[in-house]
């Protein structure tokens, strides 16, 4: 929990990992769909090869009562997570080499989060323009 906390305060103070001296929380992961549940939330591989049936159907499959988080890892530096919670509220961060961002505008809905993934995989550009980044 302390690296998902020192990660925050670096992106709100607009720091990349390396500047503010903190571990990459993602760095373990392997390329591919990995989700990250309650109580422990340890990073589980769940899809070597993604493709967007399977985005869809891995995010779906989550019950999202808890904060829930769904990492779609490219290699080491570009990846995208979709987390948060039905009574919390979701949001969207990604990686970009050695910078970091965060949606200033938080995805409407679980099918928002499915889109905004499934554009990533594509690598198209909608996925920046869905939602507010900073």
């Amino acid at each position: 929990m302390k690296n998902v906390l020192s990660m925050l305060a670096a992106l709100i103070f607009g720091c990349t990992p390396k500047q503010s001296g903190i571990v990459d929380i993602y760095s373990d992961l392997s390329a591919g769909i990995s989700v990250l549940i309650s109580p422990d939330y340890v990073g589980k591989l769940v899809e070597e090869s993604p493709n967007v049936k399977s985005i869809e159907n891995v995010v779906n499959e989550l019950s999202w009562n808890d904060i829930t988080f769904v990492v779609l890892k490219m290699d080491s530096t570009n990846w995208i997570e979709f987390s948060g919670s039905k009574d919390d509220g979701l949001s969207l961060q990604y990686r970009e080499g050695e910078k970091i961002y965060v949606t200033t505008t938080p995805p409407e809905s679980i099918e928002d989060g499915i889109t905004v993934l499934s554009s990533y995989l594509s690598k198209t550009d909608f996925w920046k323009s869905k939602v507010g980044w900073r």
